[in-house]
């Protein structure tokens, strides 16, 4: 039972904040068997709570972020792909793909494939979401069911998974996910085993287009606009500073009575008249309400700065200026003739 909203659609569970990265190396054979996987947890040192109840029989590491590495790529292919595939193979030739990962193509490993008789094949950029078997159909379903796991977990246990239960929760799902024929569905689903090229599409082998722009205010922002965006979003305008009357540079009084005229002492407020800022004053010794007010008396006299402080609604008497987009950048065409020979 869930108690919740009345009304409300969707009922949201609450989840935990403490999470981390655990990479799980896992590795499948056409055959439709899968080999024991690798789990590599974050930290300086491994802490034996961590490989409790581990149904999955998993080999684990660690390193300090919690991703693989070239020293422990190497002690995978090593101690885990080369110690589960040699008696398989009977002295044949193996054959692994792998992704683009810049630890899988370290010296070390390409020369330990090359003297165990391991050949690597590597996918293309970009293309493992349609080529690799494990993104295309194993690694959905053993999300989905991790998901229920963990759930399950949190709901018997009445608290949150955490790393030494990682093991095990993930080994249960692992053991579900990872059948024999949701492997070979992976292989056959991407043209590997048995061969067949047709399962890729023409869709899917067309080259991308340069659509994409930047992704932020259409308008070309410099460095003096974001500072006196800054100072708007400091010091808020008021209506004072906007209307017409008081947004113009008047004169003081003094001013207006001339150098000869006697001059009474006169009381500052807060909101008396604008006088004309002297050019001469370093404007750094301003206060920051001062400069703010400064700048929107400034833009409220122009086209289009008045937009930014003027709260009055845009309608269509206004005259915006069209945003300045920028374009993608053309790429050379490539020489298509050169496939025909």
């Amino acid at each position: 039972r869930v108690v919740g909203g009345r009304g409300t659609k969707v009922q949201h569970k609450q989840g935990g904040a403490d999470r981390e990265n655990v990479t799980a190396i896992v590795t499948i054979c056409a055959d439709g068997s899968t080999l024991k996987p690798s789990l590599i947890f974050k930290g300086k040192n491994f802490m034996s709570k961590w490989g409790q109840n581990n149904v999955s029989n998993a080999s684990f590491a660690h390193s300090p972020n919690g991703w693989t590495d070239g020293e422990l790529a190497l002690n995978w292919i090593e101690k885990d792909f080369d110690a589960q595939t040699r008696e398989k193979a009977n002295g044949g030739t193996r054959l692994l793909i792998m992704d683009g990962h810049s630890s899988h193509y370290t010296l070390a490993l390409l020369k330990y494939a090359r003297a165990n008789n391991i050949v690597i094949l590597g996918y293309p950029p970009h293309c493992t979401h349609a080529l690799q078997g494990l993104d295309v159909v194993c690694f959905a379903r053993l999300k989905d069911i991790y998901s229920k796991e963990v759930n399950a977990f949190e709901t018997l246990n009445k608290r949150s998974m955490t790393k030494a239960d990682f093991a095990g929760v993930w080994g249960r799902a692992f053991a579900q996910a990872f059948t024999t024929e949701t492997v070979l569905a992976a292989f056959r689903a991407t043209g590997i085993s048995p061969f067949n090229p047709d399962v890729i599409t023409a869709e899917q082998m067309k080259p991308s287009k340069a659509t994409s722009t930047h992704g932020s205010f259409p308008l070309p922002q410099t460095s003096p606009i974001r500072a006196v965006m800054a100072a708007l979003h400091a010091h808020p305008m008021t209506t004072f500073d906007i209307e017409e009357a008081t947004s113009q540079c008047e004169p003081g009084p003094s001013q207006r009575r001339g150098a000869n005229t006697p001059q009474s002492p006169e009381t500052p407020t807060r909101w008396g008249h604008r006088r004309r800022v002297d050019e001469s004053i370093d404007p750094t010794l301003f206060t920051p309400t001062k400069r703010a007010r400064i700048l929107q008396s400034s833009l409220a006299r122009t086209s289009s700065g008045s937009f930014l402080v003027n709260g009055t609604r845009i309608t269509s008497k206004h005259k915006i200026h069209a945003p300045v987009l920028e374009k993608p950048p053309l790429l050379p065409e490539p020489n298509w003739a050169l496939l025909d020979s």
